[in-house]
């Protein structure tokens, strides 16, 4: 089980845009757009130095973290973050039961390790293949 394929498979609809229109539904993810067939737009932007090595790959993330939150009822503060992480986790293991650990740890890495930086310094990391493999070297000297 690689984390690419199992991304692409478990992805909602979604098209990639230069640029996403925010939304004021009323509910808690309202910064989510969706197109008219139901398809979730998501900002093709900042998506060449991840750990997919492919855009599109990073896009279809985008899009199942988004449909995450929308399942449950999420916003956009730390804890929301972890949550919507939470649910992803849940969706592959759902689908993969035998998923390896490893799958894991990258998908928290990029969710709740990206988040905590977010939270810590009002930015993304720039280059998230460095950011992820510190996060996760980091997590498992801590944790090893």
């Amino acid at each position: 089980m690689n984390l690419q394929s199992l991304i692409l498979e478990l992805a909602p609809r979604h098209e990639a845009r230069a640029r996403v229109p925010i939304l004021s539904a009323g509910n808690r993810s309202e910064h989510i757009a969706i197109a008219g067939d139901g398809s979730l737009l998501i900002w093709e932007g900042a998506s060449d130095a991840t750990i997919y090595r492919d855009a599109r790959v990073n896009h279809a993330f985008r899009a199942w973290h988004d449909a995450m939150h929308i399942a449950g009822n999420l916003g956009f503060t730390l804890a929301d973050e972890i949550a919507a992480c939470e649910l992803q986790i849940r969706d592959a293991r759902l689908r993969y039961p035998q998923i390896p650990s490893s799958v894991i740890a990258l998908i928290r890495a990029e969710v709740i390790g990206q988040a905590q930086y977010f939270e810590a310094h009002g930015e993304f990391p720039l280059d998230q293949k460095q950011f992820i493999e510190t996060y996760i070297g980091a997590h498992d000297a801590h944790h090893g």
